[in-house]
């Protein structure tokens, strides 16, 4: 391939950051394209001179969506977040903003569209996940042949999710809270898994219009998570119990803070297992061996 255009929108954020080095390999001409895209320019490094450009733009700016997917052969769209405040709300990144970006990328002639969601969109008590559902369905309206890629936790050297808790373990008071006593369902999967997999569904037409859910190779509980990230650990956290609801209540007056540690909505979220569905399309469609959470930890160590 000689340098195909690709937009990339969230492109510097974490899954971003992994995704433009996965693509500037493969010699895509990349586009990057957020809110405060500029701030990840040191991702020039990960390509050739040229190859990596940047660009401010927030979803719903649609004559800059216009010009940037003009050309372009492939629109990647990673926007998402995991709390609300002011007007980065669930409904308007996950929804409308999805919306915008199929809607525009159709009308732009762009030819593929691979758009991030997430697994558990069947929940429906979390807003993030009705959001995140109304959103592929959106996409699919405006975009039939995209690609929606759903990946479970994603953990890497900078998540923000089992970095968190292993803050937790590691501060003064070092602690562990169990939500729901730890018995939650995860699969979590590597972040430079997640980026390939958005090249390798890039590369293959056959990936047109389908729904790929991806998660790692093994299952845990979250007591089991917390037993692999604290086992190099020479003190061992304390673990807290907190009831499902105890947690809704606490994170309903922590979910206000500028970056909340825990809001209700992802309590919704913890009470759903966030597993692969069985007969779904996998990594393995995409000839991808995802890397389990365990090698990882090991490596690090």
């Amino acid at each position: 391939m000689e340098h195909k255009r690709v937009v990339v929108i969230g492109g510097g954020g974490f899954l971003g950051r992994y995704t433009v080095q996965c693509l500037a390999k493969k010699g895509w001409g990349i586009c990057v394209v957020g809110r405060h895209a500029t701030r990840a320019t040191h991702l020039k490094t990960q390509g050739q001179v040229g190859q990596i450009s940047f660009v401010n733009a927030s979803l719903n700016d649609q004559g800059t969506l216009g010009r940037l997917f003009s050309g372009a052969y492939a629109v990647v769209n990673l926007a998402g977040i995991l709390y609300e405040k002011k007007h980065q709300t669930f409904n308007n990144i996950h929804h409308k903003g999805a919306q915008c970006v199929a809607q525009i990328a159709s009308e732009s002639g762009v030819n593929r569209l691979i758009h991030v969601s997430a697994l558990g969109v069947d929940c429906t008590q979390s807003r993030y996940a009705l959001t995140k559902k109304r959103g592929e369905e959106k996409v699919l309206a405006f975009f039939p042949q995209a690609t929606i890629l759903r990946p479970s936790v994603i953990f890497g050297d900078e998540d923000q999710f089992l970095n968190k808790f292993l803050s937790y373990a590691q501060g003064l008071v070092p602690i562990l809270p169990l939500i729901g006593k730890g018995t939650s369902e995860f699969q979590p999967v590597y972040v430079g898994d997640v980026a390939q997999g958005i090249e390798r569904a890039l590369q293959q037409p056959e990936a047109c219009g389908k729904i790929f859910e991806l998660g790692g190779p093994d299952v845990y509980t979250l007591d089991q998570i917390f037993n692999i990230i604290t086992r190099p650990l020479l003190k061992k956290p304390r673990r807290i119990f907190l009831p499902f609801a105890f947690a809704r209540l606490i994170g309903l007056l922590l979910q206000n803070l500028p970056r909340p540690p825990l809001t209700k909505d992802q309590v919704f979220l913890l009470e759903h297992p966030n597993k692969v569905s069985k007969n779904t399309l996998t990594f393995n469609d995409l000839s991808i061996k995802p890397r389990s959470l365990e090698s990882y930890f090991l490596s690090r160590q």
